[in-house]
């Protein structure tokens, strides 16, 4: 019998008051494994949203990353930033385009997940097939399925709270040691 423990959230569920949000959140580690074609499609088809990158960039693509931001005024980089130091009112979607690789077909959660559903952003993935499935994770196999995937976010960012919410809040620290503690 196996237990999978998922990473866990950073805090309890925060409600978020977002009023007509715009923004479209990449937030982490910018490494090769990010699709950038993906993060063009997306500001191409959606030039009235604004796609926030924010975090590190790792050199062997940060070419790639400023040609982008050159090409298209609605992508903008900032450096890291914890998440409570981003104002979150303005965006509806964490956005993770990966290129399908051996490595991302492994990937059943990230660890910065939980932190995002924390903060009642839902999310859309690209290049994880195996990640786990929920009414707020929108796992897109193409372009088209992302696109359609933001588009139902940025409409229906209200109805995905209340599972986010139980979501988070059943997936503690606290939650963790209960189940370690059943294991032994």
């Amino acid at each position: 019998n196996v237990q999978l423990l998922l990473p866990g959230a950073d805090r309890e569920y925060i409600e978020i008051k977002r009023n007509n949000p715009k923004k479209i959140l990449i937030w982490g580690y910018i490494t090769p494994r990010y699709d950038f074609s993906m993060i063009e499609s997306v500001a191409l088809t959606f030039p009235e949203y604004t796609i926030n990158i924010i975090g590190g960039i790792h050199k062997s693509i940060s070419s790639t990353l400023y040609k982008l931001l050159d090409k298209y005024k609605n992508i903008v980089y900032s450096t890291p930033k914890n998440l409570d130091d981003i104002d979150l009112n303005n965006y509806f979607v964490c956005f993770a385009p990966y290129n399908l690789s051996e490595e991302t077909k492994a990937i059943s959660i990230t660890n910065k997940s939980f932190q995002v559903f924390a903060r009642g952003l839902a999310m859309v993935n690209h290049g994880m097939p195996n990640f786990i499935e929920k009414s707020f994770i929108a796992n897109c196999k193409n372009i088209k399925e992302v696109h359609s995937a933001i588009q139902e976010c940025r409409e229906g960012q209200i109805k995905y709270q209340i599972e986010l919410k139980s979501f988070v809040n059943s997936n503690q620290e606290q939650d963790r040691y209960n189940v370690i503690k059943k294991i032994f």
